[in-house]
């Protein structure tokens, strides 16, 4: 998901499960879902997931 910064700090480090990333003001990154998701709602943080087809996910039974 993408992630967007847009705090008083130039940049910060985000920190979860023992990695790491560093945005900068006013610049989306892609982080896992599920940082993603722990950063949504939070003061500074946008977070937008990615854009879908529309069209319904098939499986072989489907063909069938």
């Amino acid at each position: 998901m993408k992630v967007t910064y847009n705090g008083p700090e130039p940049e910060i480090e985000i920190v979860r499960a023992g990695a790491s990333w560093t945005v900068k003001q006013g610049e989306s990154v892609d982080l896992p879902d599920e940082v993603a998701a722990g950063l949504d709602g939070q003061e500074h943080f946008s977070v937008t997931a990615p854009k879908t087809t529309g069209r319904k996910a098939t499986t072989d039974k489907d063909d069938q």
